[in-house]
């Protein structure tokens, strides 16, 4: 929902508002790495096998009745394990403007972004897995209710003078103040009573907690632009801010940018454009990271059950094991960019490339420190990032004709991120996943590759097997594996136009780029996948002959022997998919797919005059609409099980996407 609208107070004196409101809500089963997902062993199950055949309450105590691994029943979890969650969220802003003269003018703009997302979970008494709040098996029931507010106000002093008859200087002088908040409150409760009663007064023990977040930014920033006859430009910034992040020594920095373009022409209908930027950002730290922290104690040994204070009344409180910095300060990032912008044929045809480096230096990381220090962790200021890339765009109008209209457009990116240097004295910086597979920082080497274990090798590259014909593990240590950066990314949209119908579609195109799938490791190695299908077939799997422990055996001359003992199909896939065999479940994430498509109407204008609207439009669209990924066997490898952060390219236990439609009617007025 959305509405605005601007009023002219006087002559010199306008406001204008706009407010959005936004509702979602959604009723979830679990996921991830864990034994409540119902995908975590639903993968697993026999294609003949219906699990809506079996009952999955047990009627001798209506308790759950067991699935036949130790997870849970997935149509039960399905049905029992509850996560419900809203959201409410307003964005609102207000602004007056005086215009002091004909070139200049003083602006002042308040806006908020206020949403309030309420979570309700009920762990099921008997469950095995740990749902959502680990209650091992006697059930909780949690009400969560997270308030972010983020408040912004910008006063700017904006200016256009035409200097003379070729020079025009344009630029504002302008004071912005923003404050972000943030207050989550849960409501635990554990030891449930009465099954299926998911209310907190049907709970033991209750623990309650809060954590309530505030951060401040204020800067000060100037832009100016000179232009010359309309075709030389150049631009230049300055800002200092000040955030409530750092330390009194490190609260203010200053970081400046400069860009210019020339604009050109040609007799043949051409436009063109070229520019240079060089641009200095900086960047705040995580709130409270200058100082270090008691936090609420829940020792655990991170797969077992785990202690939660308060506990048989007692209070615990314990350090945290990332230790703050009061030396911590900004992250600074410079951007070096040239490109140029043509455009022919009366703007038909548009060309648009251009080049970045981006240098990161100061970055913030947790750095890892001596575990004698008391500290897994420290916050600092650590390390070099350097990213490089080539950004074209390519749009053109093919066809133009009458009432009928085709636009294309090609966005291609190829970009490489590469670590320069850590820490002093740190090698890798692990980013997310576990012990196997990893992801992880390293010094000279693309961000956030992927660590995992890997089979003995011969140095020639071929498999060490066993004596019966079976690889071997190398459990000794974790190697690359691969790389989750794509080569290059694409799209292409395409609107097809006649009259008040329009047709719009996007492809989308990934090349190269790794990732690790803990789902098709699981369904060949259970046997559950189509290629495992053929039970009767022998394999030889082509290597060296070794022992027990992976160490080469060669013939009386020394050379290796090369294996010829057949494995039936179960060992094969036993083995070759071995849990956690992290390089046997690396797959090249290339795809081509049909991301988006929609269908509109505008409803021709003389039928909309009888009405007080301006325009009515109706449509339908569709997201995530077809998927070619040919190296990527099952599942699409646009999944993360990290969410949305910085460590990519790992898929434990992933639900499958969606493919999600919509129908739109909008009216304006």
């Amino acid at each position: 929902f959305k509405v605005g609208g601007t009023h002219q107070l006087t002559k010199k004196i306008s406001i204008s508002t706009s407010i959005n409101y936004f509702n979602t809500f959604s009723k979830r089963s679990q996921q991830g790495n864990q034994l409540s997902n119902p995908m975590f062993r639903g993968w697993f199950l026999p294609r003949n096998v219906n699990p809506y055949n079996y009952p999955t309450v047990n009627p001798t105590n209506s308790a759950q009745n067991y699935w036949y691994g130790g997870e849970d029943n997935p149509i039960w979890s399905l049905q029992n394990v509850l996560y419900d969650d809203e959201i409410n969220r307003v964005l609102g802003n207000i602004s007056l403007t005086y215009d002091i003269t004909d070139w200049m003018s003083l602006s002042y703009k308040l806006g908020t972004d206020y949403g309030v997302t309420t979570i309700n979970t009920y762990d099921p008494p008997g469950m095995r897995g740990s749902g959502s709040h680990n209650s091992l098996g006697v059930g909780a029931i949690g009400k969560r209710a997270n308030q972010t507010m983020l408040t912004s106000s910008f006063l700017n002093l904006n200016f256009k003078k035409k200097i003379s008859e070729d020079f025009t200087i344009t630029g504002l002088l302008g004071q912005e103040i923003s404050t972000s908040k943030g207050i989550n409150r849960l409501a635990l409760g554990t030891g449930v009573v009465i099954p299926g009663f998911a209310n907190l007064s049907n709970t033991t023990t209750y623990v309650p907690t809060n954590s309530e977040v505030e951060t401040r930014l204020m800067g000060i920033y100037a832009d100016v632009q000179g232009s010359f006859r309309d075709y030389a430009f150049l631009n230049f910034t300055l800002r200092n801010d000040r955030s409530s992040t750092f330390g009194p020594e490190k609260r203010s920095y200053f970081y400046p940018s400069a860009s210019a373009s020339f604009v050109f022409t040609s007799a043949i209908e051409a436009f063109g454009r070229i520019r240079g930027n060089l641009a200095q950002v900086g960047r705040i730290a995580p709130a409270y990271s200058t100082d270090t922290y008691f936090l609420n104690a829940n020792p655990s040994d991170g797969f077992g059950p785990a202690v939660t204070f308060p506990f048989a009344g007692q209070a615990g409180r314990a350090l945290d094991d990332v230790a703050g910095n009061p030396t911590l300060g900004p992250e600074f990032t410079v951007t070096r960019e040239i490109g140029t912008e043509l455009k022919f044929l009366k703007n038909r045809i548009t060309l648009d490339l251009g080049y970045f480096s981006t240098n990161s230096t100061k970055i913030i990381l947790d750095v890892p420190v001596a575990g004698a220090s008391g500290f897994t962790n420290l916050t600092t200021n650590a390390g070099k990032l350097n990213s490089n890339g080539i950004e074209l765009l390519l749009a053109g109008t093919p066809i133009k004709k009458g009432n009928f209209q085709w636009d294309i457009s090609l966005n291609w990116t190829r970009i490489r991120n590469i670590v320069k240097e850590l820490a002093p004295g740190v090698s890798i910086i692990p980013l997310g996943g576990f012990t196997s597979p990893q992801t992880r920082l390293e010094a000279n080497a693309p961000y956030g590759v992927i660590y995992g274990t890997t089979f003995v090798r011969h140095t020639d590259g071929q498999l060490i097997l066993n004596p019966n014909g079976l690889p071997v593990v190398n459990s000794t240590d974790i190697k690359r594996i691969g790389d989750p950066n794509p080569d290059w990314t694409a799209g292409i949209t395409n609107t097809l136009s006649y009259k008040g119908l329009s047709l719009s579609f996007l492809i989308d195109i990934r090349k190269g780029g790794d990732i690790v799938s803990r789902n098709v490791g699981d369904l060949r190695r259970s046997g559950a996948a189509s290629e495992t299908g053929d039970r009767n077939r022998n394999y030889n799997i082509t290597g060296w002959r070794g022992n027990a422990a992976g160490a080469l055996l060669a013939d009386a001359g020394g050379s290796p022997v090369a294996n010829d003992v057949q494995v039936t199909a179960e060992q094969f896939w036993g083995s070759m998919f071995a849990f956690g065999t992290g390089e046997s479940y690396i797959f090249d994430a290339s795809w081509v797919r049909l991301r988006e498509a929609s269908l509109t109407y505008t409803i021709p204008q003389n039928l909309v005059e009888k009405t007080k609207l301006s325009r009515i439009e109706i449509g339908v669209s569709g997201r995530n609409l077809l998927l070619w990924a040919p190296n990527v066997p099952h599942i699409d490898p646009e999944v993360n099980a990290q969410g949305a952060n910085n460590s990519q390219g790992l898929e434990f236990n992933a639900l499958p996407q969606t493919r999600s439609f919509g129908f739109m009617l909008r009216l304006s007025y």
